[in-house]
């Protein structure tokens, strides 16, 4: 196999990526102490879907709700999508985040549009700061793969070829979908939410693709 990872690739194995990230993705908290809000932080999948575009091209949406027991009417939701870059020829993640709160009933959401209002809501609700701040390729703009003009972020894939071609994954003797898998896993803590918000460490364990 080539360094890169083809458009073609990305589709086969995308659904068993997601499969395998809705196993076993974890909320870690191995740097906290007890009673610590990020010790007692709770997470779900919300939402998770495949989508087709076109027939040739599918790109996975994800919802994540992080809430703490001690504000259960305040929550973050985590909206992000993995899709595929033609012109970077690389995965790209996109993201938004609304926090949620419940009043009488009624649930008010709003989108967290700055870094500040979303360093500001993690250290509210989870006691922890979000590592974005830290990026400096951080792009906003409508969704490459959606037909609405909504307003998304994502970590601008210009270095992601490099960086991942580097890493060599196609150059071992494994089969293809366990090196596209590998692959996945490794952009996944590199470019995607391992690399934003590795504080929240919503990422895949290590042996979960072995």
């Amino acid at each position: 196999m080539e360094y890169e990872l083809t458009n073609t690739r990305f589709n086969q194995y995308l659904l068993a990526f997601n499969k395998h990230l809705l196993e076993t993705t974890v909320l870690d908290s191995s740097d906290s102490h007890p009673g610590d809000k990020q010790s007692q932080s709770l997470f779900s999948f919300t939402n998770s879907t495949v989508k087709t575009v076109a027939q040739e091209k599918k790109y996975v949406l994800n919802q994540i709700k992080v809430r703490h027991p001690e504000s259960p009417n305040r929550s973050l939701l985590v909206t992000f999508t993995i899709s595929y870059d033609d012109f970077f020829t690389c995965p790209v993640f996109y993201f938004r985040i609304f926090e949620e709160v419940e009043i009488e009933n009624e649930t008010k959401s709003r989108a967290l549009l700055t870094i500040e209002d979303m360093d500001e809501s993690f250290q509210h609700l989870l006691g922890i700061h979000s590592e974005i701040r830290k990026f400096t390729n951080i792009s906003f703009d409508s969704h490459h793969m959606s037909p609405t003009s909504d307003i998304w972020m994502y970590l601008h894939p210009c270095d992601t070829k490099d960086v991942m071609r580097s890493f060599k994954m196609f150059h071992r003797n494994t089969s293809e979908e366990q090196q596209v898998l590998d692959y996945f896993t490794l952009w996944y803590n590199t470019f995607g939410m391992g690399a934003l918000f590795p504080r929240l460490c919503l990422r895949i364990k290590p042996t979960a693709l072995s």
